[in-house]
């Protein structure tokens, strides 16, 4: 399972919620109010790199980012 989220290649966030359910994960997590723009979000188990997708989404305010990606 995910252990931390790196944000835009800097931002390291280690408090967000995941479950599995029917093969579909979903992440949840605050964008910190330092991030304007959110571009990467990347996952990972320990030191092991599980999964990276590009973004754009602007930030101006609290944001609560949802994520949903089908796991086999």
């Amino acid at each position: 399972m995910i252990s931390h989220i790196i944000l835009n290649n800097s931002v390291r966030l280690d408090e967000f919620h995941a479950n599995v359910e029917d093969e579909i994960l979903s992440v949840e997590f605050d964008i910190p109010l330092s991030i304007d723009t959110l571009r990467k979000i990347e996952f990972f188990q320990g030191e092991k790199l599980l999964s990276s997708c590009k973004v754009f989404v602007p930030v101006t305010s609290d944001t609560l980012f949802k994520y949903r990606v089908e796991v086999n």
